[in-house]
Parts: C-alpha cells; sequence; structure tokens
C-alpha cells in the first residue's frame, strides 16, 4: 500500500490541482441539487477523491503504528522499529507534499465560489481529516480558520443560520479536536460517498442522453 501512495501520489495531485482551478460558479436555477450540475459532480467527486487519499494514509500509518507496537516485545528482530518510524515519517511528508499540491488550486475554488454548497464539501473535508487525526489540520488551521471566517460573512441564503452554525462547529474543532473515529467506520462512511459519486455520475450521464 505504500508504494501505491508512493507511485501515484503526483498524478492524483496533479488531476486534483487541474480539476479545483476549474472555476464551479455554474449558475443553478432555484428549484436545481447543485449536485447534479457538472460544477457539482466536479466538486463532489473531487472531495470524495481526497477522502480517498486522506484514508489509504491512515490506515497504512494505523497498520505501521500496530506493527511498531508488536516489534516492542520482540528485541530479536534488529532495526525493525527503525524502519516502522521512518515509513511513518515518510507518509507525514508525503501527506503534506500531497495538499502543498492541491491546497492553493483548492482555496482559489473556494475563495471564488459563489456556491455555498462547495464551502460546506470544503468543511466536511476538515471534519473526515479531524476524525482521522490528520496532521494536516494542525498545519493549515489558522489559514483555515481565517477562511472559514471570511467566508462566513460572504455566503447570505436562507439557511444562513444553519451555515453559520455549521461554521462555528468546523472553526472549534481546530481548538478540541474531536475523538478519532474508527477506522472501520471512517471506510464505510467513504463507501457510501463513493457510492454516492457513482450513482450521481450515472443519472447525470443518463440524462445527458
Amino acid at each position: 500500500l505504500i508504494t501505491t501512495i508512493f507511485d501515484f501520489q503526483d498524478s492524483i495531485a496533479d488531476l486534483l490541482s487541474h480539476t479545483l482551478i476549474q472555476p464551479f460558479n455554474e449558475v443553478v436555477a432555484a428549484d436545481q441539487n447543485y449536485l447534479y450540475t457538472q460544477s457539482g459532480e466536479l466538486a463532489y467527486q473531487s472531495f470524495v477523491l481526497i477522502k480517498i487519499w486522506t484514508i489509504l494514509c491512515f490506515k497504512q500509518q494505523s497498520s505501521l503504528l500496530t506493527a511498531h507496537s508488536g516489534q516492542q516485545d520482540k528485541p530479536k528482530i534488529v532495526g525493525a522499529p527503525r524502519v516502522h518510524q521512518k515509513l511513518t515519517a515518510s507518509l507525514a511528508m508525503a501527506e503534506r507534499r500531497f495538499w502543498n499540491s492541491i491546497w492553493p488550486s483548492m482555496k482559489k475554488q473556494l475563495t471564488g465560489s459563489v456556491i455555498e454548497r462547495d464551502v460546506q464539501m470544503f468543511m466536511d473535508l476538515i471534519t473526515f481529516l479531524c476524525l482521522c487525526g490528520s496532521d494536516i489540520i494542525m498545519l493549515y488551521s489558522q489559514e483555515w480558520y481565517i477562511l472559514l471566517d471570511n467566508l462566513e460573512t460572504e455566503h447570505e441564503s436562507p439557511t444562513t443560520a444553519q451555515f453559520y452554525q455549521k461554521v462555528k462547529q468546523v472553526k472549534a474543532m481546530f481548538d478540541d479536536p474531536p475523538l478519532m473515529m474508527q477506522e472501520d467506520t471512517l471506510s464505510q462512511q467513504l463507501f457510501l460517498e463513493v457510492r454516492e459519486s457513482m450513482r450521481l455520475y450515472c443519472e447525470i450521464n443518463t440524462a445527458g442522453n
């Protein structure tokens, strides 16, 4: 799994960077679901792909930590703990490089978007990162806090009260992160989102034909 992560990281980061740099400011009719537009589908799939990448890193880091703990009771295996520590550090650096690649495009997208749903998907991603215990939260917490403050004042809508409450909850995670969720629970949640992404793709393309 580590080899797969390292082999495909640059390709996936490039794909997301090019996808997210496209404007999602598609005009949406009042009775139209944003996710059923081309922009909405693209945004949703992009955020799901980022979550998939995050859970892969999370699962591998968890496996390395478990292996490292198990080796502590086996002194005959020389050098194993050090190898696990190096791999864990390499994964952490890989995740940071991944975010350094995609964040500029994502930031530009969010600050230029007039669609509240885009911001909500971003906040869902922050929540997911928190539940994974990702170091990315610590790395970007200040910048994301300021960004959410600015976005909060820019998005006025009939659902403003609910939107403000969501922003408040997410910003609170930077000071008091929620407890990490079980790996199986996170995987199940992500599976449902992937299935929803596939359903949207099928429905949109069927309607287009």
